[in-house]
């Protein structure tokens, strides 16, 4: 028998071997979308007369999800009535699906976006499922109640579409339940029942005020029979309900936080602040090193208010403080916050995130990521080097780079980029013989000025045993019976893990453990008749016979490749001969189970 596996003499022998296939995916780029128009008519029922003006027409790329809202606008011509036109960002080819609707009907169509002017009409064909509006009646936006006077919050869901609302609902929220809750055995969903097409059903929630404060209320609400929701009027929300007391303005300081170092460049410096009240706002101030700075009168309350100051470099301490527009007129103070203006500014690595406990892939590479930021107040254009190693602990980062300890990227990607700060990833191909056990990123940044800053991270590798055979035949060729074969046949074996390893080996016929080495057309052969040896053409008598059951070699090592130049430096030979017993005749056939054990 030939190696490929063709019988053409008595005895032929094979061993079964494994083999692998790498795939490798890539990707395609598109150009970008572009304005594209479209335009088209939408008709009733009947696909002849077009719709009354401001009927709402929705286009949606399905490509891309972008989505444009228009409505039908047209003089009052028949040929015209229905008409409508837009622009949606596209590419040609891109797939639309525009869909228009009335007060019970709607209709959609889709069409494939034309180097010119796409058109597509739209006929109402199809009955609206029911949909919910929601209003809430009480209380209103910008609302001042006392405490103990807000007792009930009120709403109307009206059923809207072209068929009835089955087991429908309605669902309060409140933004801040320490300001205003529901009372002791109330729920925050009420149901409805059902309800006719046109009706308006009405809810109501008991509530108790607890605390002063702003918060505010949303309600959603839906039936079981809805559907596509057209007019997103499903939920209502209203903002600043206000539970009045004698209290202080609350301000909190934004930036520069406490203790922060900023840059000499970054002047006019930006101070930032917010400040809430159950009455509105006189007036805000600035108080840097206890001297007042500046004073704003016209502060809106809940969002981000800005002061702007130049300063010299050196040590600072700011606050804010407030007067309400309150009878009392009671001041607020924020808390003092540290902060220095330094000539420089250092850039400073934060988010550091690696993958952990690695599976390495035998015999090949594994990527593995390290990711990170880098912030810098003098400005991402500051950032002049990044230096990222992947380390084994048993050396150090300024080693050289070897595959079994160590790996550099000066080349990392950047994900995300602000004025202040980008977001890196690294990737590393570590080989299957990296070392393993604990490992290291480091990260080195260095800006324009030489300021520097250090980061580092741990992860693990995991133990990898494997190995791989390179012949898939053991052909001892054609043999007499009661001969010995008289060449060694080689058995080359590559560790494709990242320990020395030893190997056990196990023969059979058929299934495991049955006993024999081959299955021969006429008779069979033990399996101790197939001997094998570390050593070179050593006689039959002096090499170890197979075993049924698992035995591992004794005092044999298949090394860790750890040379990245030297070919071979992690392979060893076994070799194999056999003897066949009278009676044996014809082609004979048996399987060597080789498992890789940890040295």
């Amino acid at each position: 028998m030939t190696k490929g596996g063709i019988m053409r003499k008595k005895i032929c022998l094979n061993m079964i071997i494994f083999l692998f296939m790498l795939l490798i995916v890539s990707s395609e780029v598109t150009a970008p979308p572009e304005p594209h128009n479209v335009k088209g008519r939408v008709f009733h029922l009947d696909s002849i007369t077009g719709v009354q003006n401001e009927i709402p027409v929705q286009i949606k790329n399905i490509n891309t999800s972008q989505e444009t809202l228009t409505y039908v606008y047209a003089p009052n011509i028949p040929s015209l009535k229905g008409a409508y036109s837009a622009t949606i960002n596209a590419s040609d080819n891109d797939l639309i699906n525009v869909t228009s609707w009335n007060s019970t009907y709607y209709g959609h169509s889709t069409a494939y976006i034309l180097p010119t002017t796409t058109e597509v009409d739209v006929v109402l064909n199809n009955l609206r499922p029911s949909e919910t509006k929601a209003t809430i009646t009480s209380p209103e936006n910008n609302s001042i109640f006392n405490i103990s006077r807000i007792t009930e919050i009120t709403a109307e869901i009206e059923i809207k579409g072209g068929q009835n609302g089955i087991n429908c609902y309605a669902m309060l929220n409140i933004s801040n339940k320490n300001i205003l809750d529901i009372s002791e055995g109330e729920s925050y969903l009420h149901y409805l029942g059902n309800a006719n097409i046109g009706s308006i059903l009405t809810t109501e929630w008991e509530v108790i005020g607890i605390n002063e404060g702003v918060t505010n209320i949303s309600l959603s609400s839906y039936c079981d029979s809805d559907g596509i929701n057209f007019d997103k009027q499903d939920s209502d929300y209203v903002y600043d309900v206000t539970l009045a007391d004698e209290i202080a303005p609350i301000i909190n300081l934004t930036y520069p936080e406490q203790q922060d170092n900023l840059s000499y460049s970054q002047n006019p410096i930006s101070f930032i602040y917010n400040v809430t009240d159950d009455s509105g706002i006189s007036n805000c101030s600035l108080i840097i090193n206890e001297s007042s700075v500046k004073t704003n009168y016209t502060v809106e309350k809940g969002i981000s208010q800005y002061f702007y100051e130049t300063l010299d470099i050196g040590d600072y301490a700011w606050k804010v403080e407030c007067y309400d527009n309150s009878t009392s007129k009671i001041k607020g103070s924020s808390n003092t916050y540290n902060f220095s203006v330094l000539p420089n500014l250092n850039p400073i690595i934060s988010n550091l995130q690696t993958d952990d406990n690695i599976d390495l892939n035998h015999g090949s590479v594994k990527l593995v990521y390290c990711n990170f930021t880098v912030s810098d107040n003098d400005g991402v254009d500051d950032i002049e080097e990044i230096n990222v190693t992947l380390y084994h602990n048993s050396v150090s980062p300024e080693n050289e780079d070897d595959n079994n300890n160590h790996y550099t990227n000066n080349s990392c990607v950047i994900a995300n980029s602000a004025e202040k700060s980008q977001d890196y990833v690294c990737s590393f191909s570590m080989y299957y013989y990296s070392n393993p056990g604990q490992w290291k990123c480091n990260i080195t940044v260095n800006d324009k000025s030489k300021a520097d800053d250090t980061a580092e991270t741990t992860l693990n590798v995991n133990e990898l045993t494997a190995l791989y055979i390179s012949e898939s035949v053991i052909d001892y060729g054609e043999l007499k019976a009661e001969n010995v074969s008289e060449d060694d046949v080689n058995l080359t074996i590559t560790n494709y893990g990242n320990k020395d390893i030893n190997i056990s080996l196990e023969g059979y016929a058929i299934s495991e453990q049955d006993g024999l080495g081959m299955i021969c057309e006429q008779s069979n052969i033990s399996v101790e008749y197939q001997r094998y040896s570390t050593q070179f053409n050593q006689d039959y008598n002096e090499m170890v016979g197979l075993t049924s059951a698992a035995q591992q070699i004794e005092g044999f090592t298949i090394p860790q490749k750890t040379n990245d130049l030297v070919y071979e430096d992690d392979q060893t030979r076994v070799y194999w001969k056999i003897k066949i017993p009278a009676g044996a005749r014809g082609n004979c056939t048996g399987r060597i189970k080789i498992i890789a054990i940890p040295n």
